[in-house]
């Protein structure tokens, strides 16, 4: 038992393990550790703890990934796409969505971190349904083929209202991190043609970014043939403004879905593309 300055510190050692409860001074701990020896202390893993808090939390994340199991899975729904199949196989779906689920819920989380709006936003009320809408389709293939969710604050029902985080988990190299605004209707579309006409430049700086160059390359969407009504063709900003759509997205491959580091590569991914869908949603 150590103490100092009227605070008590209860030190166990087990293999050179120490475990020490509570944690009010850093110094105090690292200064009376039985393990130090001179100014080295590092033996001790408590002590790397308090003195490289942010090397330890890192290093002790919680690891989310996809496995194989979803992918195959995803993969045999696609030759197996009838309800008697997808009712024998509902476990591996429900496995696969839970994991889908997982990985979602802690990439919200990081992405909280940086979009503070989102905080409170929970994976299910943004990840779409398996079931495709066949009402009014000529294709009657039942299953979607792939997970895909979007991450925007109040969940995939307001996706018509603010832009966001599009995370698509597809076998066959067709995975993909997305994020924008997708046929916005038109009240919102005119906001962003405004905000394009008065703050153009500020968008084309988020666009030639290098980062986001390397990731997602050029901004994405359907245009207009002609020219928005109440804009000049003369508008140094034209080509942004006859576009109906404001997305970027990269392709990621099966190989790299399966990485330790896809979480990773997706926070960093959302991280470059955030400052576009702040730029959008800023209206």
């Amino acid at each position: 038992m150590i103490s100092g300055k009227g605070i008590t510190y209860i030190a166990v050692n087990i293999n050179h393990l120490q475990i020490i409860a509570h944690r009010t001074s850093n110094f105090n701990i690292i200064n009376n550790c039985p393990e130090k020896q001179g100014n080295k202390f590092f033996n001790c893993p408590i002590c790397v703890y308090f003195a490289r808090p942010n090397y330890f939390r890192k290093k002790t994340r919680k690891m989310v990934q996809i496995s194989q199991s979803t992918l195959d899975f995803l993969s045999d729904l696609k030759y197996n796409n009838e309800k008697d199949w997808f009712s024998s196989n509902r476990k591996r779906y429900e496995a696969a969505r839970a994991e889908y689920d997982s990985f979602l819920q802690a990439v919200i989380g990081r992405i909280t971190e940086m979009d503070p709006i989102l905080k409170g936003l929970e994976a299910k009320s943004c990840i779409y349904r398996i079931n495709r809408d066949i009402r009014f389709s000529r294709d009657k293939t039942i299953y979607k083929t792939h997970l895909g969710a979007i991450i925007v604050r109040g969940g995939r029902k307001n996706a018509d209202r603010f832009a966001g985080y599009y995370i698509h988990i597809e076998p066959g190299n067709n995975s993909m991190i997305a994020g924008g605004a997708y046929m916005p209707p038109m009240p919102w579309l005119k906001a962003i043609r405004e905000n394009i006409e008065e703050k153009g430049e500020a968008l084309l700086k988020i666009l030639d970014n290098k980062e986001f160059r390397t990731i997602f390359g050029e901004i994405e969407g359907e245009k207009l043939k002609g020219i928005p009504k109440g804009f000049s063709k003369e508008n140094e900003y034209i080509e942004l403004l006859r576009m109906k759509s404001y997305l970027a997205s990269t392709i990621v491959s099966d190989k790299d879905v399966l990485k330790a580091d896809f979480f990773d590569y997706t926070i960093r991914a959302c991280k470059v593309i955030k400052p576009l869908i702040d730029f959008l949603n800023d209206y």
